[in-house]
């Protein structure tokens, strides 16, 4: 992923911007009792799934928590790689300033 200027409080190397939003590395855990972004885990957004690793029920339910966590339709977040493990990169296609202030919500995860 392409630097992009440093951000306080946030990882390096966990997002990149692109036009007309932003590349965002995901670390998934299937099989949480509920769903939820958890915070930052190394260089990654940890996010659990209630959804298991089955029948891609894991990406689809990664892509509707990023939806309604970033306020954004599905359709505009997408799963560029990892479609079968837990680190993903992920597209969101909105304004970079919003997604950023939303992002700089996150806490380091415990």
């Amino acid at each position: 992923m392409p630097d992009v200027p440093s951000q306080p409080g946030l990882p390096e190397g966990a997002f990149a911007h692109e036009a007309g939003g932003l590349t965002l590395q995901v670390y998934v855990q299937p099989r949480a009792s509920r769903s939820e972004v958890v915070g930052w885990q190394q260089d990654a957004l940890k996010v659990r799934l209630c959804a298991p690793p089955v029948d891609g029920r894991a990406n689809q339910a990664c892509v509707e928590l990023l939806a309604v966590f970033f306020g954004v339709p599905r359709r505009q977040i997408e799963i560029l790689q990892g479609h079968q493990g837990r680190h993903k990169r992920v597209r969101i296609i909105a304004d970079p300033d919003v997604l950023m202030d939303k992002l700089a919500e996150v806490k380091l995860a415990l």
